[in-house]
């Protein structure tokens, strides 16, 4: 058996010890091809199941890359709830001239098992609320709840074991192991609610299970066929639910369509059920005045309203102004700054230029002189004596 999410050393083991039949997922057989660690030469028979659900997965380029190395000489069966045309694609090129042989009409539900529409108004919470009362019904022993989300999975189940519901989850995120260890403990009773999503529709074959819930109707009406199909195993009966809400009414009339029947409605009665809150924690509707109400008795009567500040009397504050008046009059007066301070200070502004005449002004004095700038002629040094 050679699967994901565990370790290889075990395996690798049973490789070198020789084995007759393989069963193994296309990702782990890949890279144990790669590491050298299998030889595909002497296959004689390739069995690719559940060929839809790799097609959704993404696994039909392994599948495909797998074929490549496998002898052209030995025998394929392939199995597909639904032929796609990928799948056809797939048939065609790596099966010659194959039998087609159909065991049971397409997309048939099992007559044993009892189906239902809940029909589902109001928010998220208002549908786990109703989700809840139909766990609680007598008649459910245990259930598998399918959603169409990963992130639905995790919030659902989470929700459901804060209401006190013994519930687990499987989802594609997980480890093989982390689903392994889920199954087991949903088989032996120790969790009653299984919260999936559809990669635990097909291939699960546990005994026993008293009701499947789509809590979200399924996008592709086939899966609506493998959900339901967990119930009402081994000739036992069984009772399925599906959650419709105002989104989910196109996906509910294709799987109608698809079966070739209508599926019976079912008002559960009476009001829904509270929000997904606890009710401790939830104060119910009218509360709020009367709790306003209690705390503004019990408060005392000076915290009542808007805190303000308490303003004097007219009188009081004509006898307190005189004697403000007086106490400004006889602060000290700001001291005369030191005479020598004040000459530095004019002195400062005095050497500030001031202002653009002033820069143009010192421009002009630094500039060069215009005027004669070569040597004096000798006729210029010729003084006069005045008589």
């Amino acid at each position: 058996l050679l699967i994901g999410g565990v370790q290889m050393g075990d395996q690798v083991k049973a490789l070198a010890d020789g084995v007759d039949v393989l069963i193994a997922t296309p990702g782990r057989l890949m890279d144990l091809f790669g590491r050298g660690k299998i030889l595909l030469t002497g296959c004689s028979l390739l069995v690719i199941d559940e060929a839809d659900r790799m097609l959704d997965m993404g696994f039909i380029p392994d599948i495909e890359e797998i074929c490549t190395k496998l002898p052209k000489q030995r025998q394929t069966l392939l199995f597909s709830a639904t032929m796609p045309p990928p799948i056809k694609k797939l048939a065609d090129r790596f099966l010659d001239n194959p039998k087609r042989i159909e065991v049971a009409r397409p997309a048939s539900t099992n007559i044993n098992i009892t189906q239902w529409v809940v029909p589902v108004k109001g928010s998220a919470a208002d549908k786990r609320a109703r989700l809840r009362q139909i766990l609680g019904q007598e008649e459910v022993t245990n259930a598998i709840v399918f959603c169409n989300r990963k992130t639905t999975v995790r919030e659902l189940n989470k929700s459901l074991k804060q209401h006190g519901f013994k519930s687990g989850e499987i989802h594609g995120d997980m480890e093989q192991s982390q689903r392994i260890a889920e199954l087991d403990l949903f088989k032996d009773g120790h969790v009653s609610i299984l919260v999936a999503s559809d990669v635990a529709a097909r291939g699960l074959d546990i005994k026993g299970v008293s009701t499947v819930v789509n809590f979200d109707a399924p996008w592709h009406p086939d899966d609506y066929v493998h959900r339901i199909g967990r119930t009402g195993r081994a000739g036992a009966t069984g009772t399925a639910y599906t959650m419709v809400g105002p989104d989910d009414v196109e996906n509910i009339d294709n799987i109608e369509k698809l079966t070739g029947q209508k599926i019976q409605r079912l008002d559960m009665g009476g009001p829904q059920p509270a929000e997904d809150a606890p009710e401790a924690e939830k104060p119910k509707r009218g509360d709020k005045s009367k709790t306003a109400k209690e705390r503004k008795e019990k408060a005392p009567a000076k915290a009542r309203g808007v805190d303000k500040v308490e303003q004097p009397a007219p009188a009081e504050t004509a006898a307190v102004e005189p004697e403000a008046r007086a106490a400004r009059d006889e602060r000290p007066r700001r001291e005369e700054r030191p005479e020598r301070f004040e000459r530095d200070e004019r002195q400062r502004r005095d050497d500030r230029p001031h202002g653009r005449s002033s820069r143009r002004r010192d421009g002009d004095d630094d500039g060069p002189d215009v005027g004669w700038n070569g040597p004096i002629p000798e006729f210029l040094n010729v003084t006069f004596a005045v008589e």
